[in-house]
């Protein structure tokens, strides 16, 4: 860097030169006057005499240039902070277990002696302490807040920095979308007030207790993420390293849906840690619109334990019973008529009678919906089948289902003829051949059928055999993918694994992390793609490709190939899937119902006629699921009654928060069975409500609102109290940095030294007093007299 300064008076010199150029020209003014002397004479000869003298009178300023150079610039270090829930914790035992019950008003008090308000001290230290000299390293500072990475402004002088400090604003205890490991790759961390050209040095210190995690965060993937070589990654865990009593509510396993005549079953899982004293009790309840409808009181065992949950469906109140709860509302005209399953959310809390870390664990919300009606499945087969008799059983044992089993002899379903398969919310072929259920003349009235069932949103699964009947004399094998090869048997020495693909990874319906994870699981990082590859692969596989219309859900893969397993396609309102083996119910091998159980009732779920559905005069509205998760799609469906023109009407779906605020609009599609459908992603957890606008219709025609919800994920933060040293450390030594606890007084003084720039270099020259500027002066006064010459002056 140069830069121009005076030594002298700036002043002084100006008011010597101005002086000195208005006597010079005066005297060419005297001198020129009445002379024959050319016009553009008599400018530039006054011009070049005030030249002179103005660097003349400069030097009495004593101009001087100072020249600094800096061979290397100061790195970065960026503070990123963990905003998460879990860092709200203080670490001391003392709240009272009396106030149990009172989680949600607990959940909104900051502890002064929390662990992010810890780590925002140690924060102020390190910087204040660093300085702001121009060597020093430049500084950030960065929360992980619900919205992403947040970079806090906290000003590049002390006195800016000490103001930030004093006045406290930080955004507190907010629940981050994203874990850790997502964090250290974001471009906000590499994206300073510098360019990355010019600070290639960077730290990045994460203070964080380590809760914030995917199950599956790990050291294993983090080298080849980190997007800068340049970069280090240094954690500071903040958090007791001893166990503190605390008891919390890990999982609330209900059914999604509940039938008004049937029971509800389910489980708690609770996890009480090893501090907890002995002898204790805890009392567990579950609460609808602020009523109990089941509670019981358990000996608290150390450690995980499951609860069963049984209580009779009839026990659950009215919405109008708990007007003043949290409850779901929804807004549905009396005009109406609703139909289906609507959301209920019920809420479970444990409480005990010793002090606990925290009692924002002691609570946890689940959404279920009510049905009017348990679902009805029709199952058909030419011949039983370990799958077919597993899934009519776990449908029997089911208080939201009622089978109907129909076992072919000789290829004859006489029963069939008399069943409306519009009764049925779901249909589940096997390895039938379809031509013969009701005989050749009646095979075109099954397609009709099915064709009928979907266009009303119901599903319909083949499972397909070795027997190949699915494949012969079958009317509706356009909705099969194209077989590639016979039956084939798999070679079990290969190490065979299920992966899901495409949507399947955001579907609920293939999430089975909802039961325990067993030690093979958790060693791969316990989450759902993991558990899938753990599952038992069956002994046969049909090869098919899959149509233009199908999409791949489940494959499973050798060390060459990737074989479908699982394909889905949408036919009208409805949905298809295709099983090519019907061995998943080796799943069960040592686990028994775990997992088998819970992926066929979670599939039906999925598959089965849409759960909520309201009309009127004029249309019906319906809901594939009424409950959902974030970024799980629902689609809608509009159909008009009273419609009998043939032109396609523009059709629009609106969501609105439960507030009435718009959050989206979709136009909706006409689909081939004349109804309009839409599809829409919410990522915010909470109540909604779906309408229709069509074009040619009144807002009083159309008015009906169809209620639905967006659970709320389950938070993992409060799992466990302690810092998560392991991880933390994990996350330092994989991109070669440190790993401190607030305990051991951390500081980094080391790493200010390590990032300042190199001393500064200075030259400075004072220029009134070199050659050059005489020089300069000497050849301006000899261009002068060189012109007076020409100019014939004296």
């Amino acid at each position: 860097m140069t830069k121009l300064t005076f030594e002298g008076s700036i002043a002084l010199a100006i008011i010597t030169a101005t002086l000195l150029c208005s006597l010079s020209v005066l005297g060419y003014r005297r001198q020129l006057l009445g002379s024959s002397v050319q016009k553009h004479w008599a400018l530039w000869l006054p011009t070049l005499r005030c030249a002179a003298i103005l660097l003349a009178s400069l030097a009495i300023a004593r101009p001087t240039i100072e020249t600094r150079r800096q061979n290397q610039l100061p790195g970065e270090i960026v503070f990123l902070v963990d905003n998460s829930q879990s860092m709200l914790l203080s670490d001391n035992p003392t709240q009272s277990a009396s106030l149990a019950l009172k989680t949600e008003d607990q959940s909104r008090s900051i502890p002064s002696d929390s662990r992010l308000k810890r780590a925002f001290v140690w924060v102020r230290e390190q910087i204040m302490s660093a300085g702001t000299s121009e060597t020093a390293p430049k500084m950030r500072l960065i929360a992980a807040s619900e919205n992403g990475l947040q970079p806090i402004a906290i000003g590049s002088s002390e006195g800016e920095r000490s103001e930030f400090f004093e006045t406290e604003n930080w955004p507190l205890g907010t629940l981050s979308s994203s874990p850790i490991d997502q964090w250290l790759q974001s471009p906000i961390l590499f994206s300073g007030p510098q360019s990355r050209q010019a600070t290639n040095r960077r730290a990045i210190i994460l203070l964080s207790d380590g809760q914030r995690t995917t199950k599956r965060t790990t050291n294993e993937s983090l080298p080849s993420q980190t997007v800068d070589p340049n970069t280090r990654i240094h954690t500071v865990g903040f958090g007791t390293r001893t166990a503190l009593a605390d008891v919390s509510i890990e999982m609330v396993e209900l059914p999604e849906q509940i039938t008004k005549t049937g029971r509800v079953t389910g489980k708690l899982v609770l996890f009480a840690s090893s501090a907890c004293p002995a002898a204790k009790t805890v009392r567990l309840s579950l609460d609808v619109y602020g009523k109990t409808v089941w509670s019981d009181e358990q000996a608290l065992a150390n450690g995980k334990s499951e609860i069963q949950v049984d209580f009779p469906a009839a026990a659950i109140p009215s919405r109008d019973a708990g007007s003043e709860q949290r409850a779901l509302r929804s807004t549905v005209s009396t005009s109406s008529q609703p139909s289906g399953a609507e959301p209920l959310e019920l809420v479970a809390r444990a409480q005990v009678s010793f002090p606990e870390a925290t009692l924002r664990n002691n609570i946890r919300q689940c959404v279920a919906s009510v049905a009017q009606r348990a679902s009805r499945v029709l199952i058909l087969d030419q011949h039983s089948r370990w799958e077919t008799r597993y899934l009519h059983n776990l449908f029997a044992r089911h208080p939201g289902w009622e089978p109907e089993l129909l076992i072919g002899q000789a290829g004859h379903f006489d029963r069939i003829s008399r069943l409306d398969l519009g009764d049925f919310d779901l249909i589940v072929l096997g390895d039938i051949t379809i031509g013969a259920i009701s005989g050749d003349k009646k095979s075109v009235d099954f397609r009709a059928a099915c064709r009928q069932h979907l266009s009303l949103g119901g599903g319909l699964v083949f499972i397909d055999g070795r027997e190949n009947r699915l494949w012969s004399d079958n009317p509706i094998s356009s909705w099969l993918p194209e077989k590639d090869e016979e039956a084939q048997d798999l070679d079990t020495r290969l190490p065979l694994q299920f992966q899901l693909r495409g949507a399947a990874s955001a579907f609920a319906a293939f999430d089975l992390t909802g039961t325990s994870i067993s030690p093979s699981v958790a060693n791969k990082g316990g989450t759902n793609e993991a558990l899938w590859e753990t599952l038992v692969p069956p002994r046969f596989l049909r090869k098919v490709r899959p149509r233009d219309a199908d999409e791949v859900l489940v494959t499973l893969s050798d060390t060459i190939d990737r074989l479908p397993v699982l394909l889905s396609r949408r036919l009208g309102a409805g949905h298809i899937l295709y099983c090519g083996t019907d061995e998943l119910w080796r799943w069960r091998y040592e686990v028994a119902d775990e997992w088998h159980s819970r992926f066929w009732l979670q599939i039906a779920m999925w598959l089965q006629r849409p759960a909520a559905r309201q009309e009127n005069t004029f249309v019906t509205l319906e809901t594939t699921r009424n409950v959902i998760s974030i970024g799980e799609e629902i689609e809608i469906f509009c159909r008009l009654k009273q419609d009998t023109s043939k032109e396609t009407k523009l059709v629009t779906v609106v969501i609105s928060d439960d507030l009435g605020k718009i959050v989206e609009r979709q136009p909706a599609r006409l689909s081939a069975d004349g109804s309009y459908q839409a599809q829409a992603k919410l990522f915010q957890p909470g109540n909604y409500h779906v309408k229709c606008e069509i074009e040619g219709y009144s807002p009083d025609a159309l008015n009906i609102k169809l209620p639905f919800h967006v659970r709320q994920p389950a938070n993992p933060e409060f799992t466990q109290t302690t810092c998560n040293e392991q991880l933390l450390k994990q996350l330092a030594l994989s991109v070669g940095g440190t790993y401190r606890h607030e305990s051991e007084d951390p500081q980094i003084n080391d790493l200010i030294a390590e990032l300042s720039g190199s001393q500064v270099e200075s030259e400075v020259v004072p220029l009134w007093s070199t050659a050059g500027w005489l020089a300069a002066i000497l050849a301006i006064l000899s261009a002068e007299w060189f012109l007076r010459w020409q100019a014939s002056l004296p």
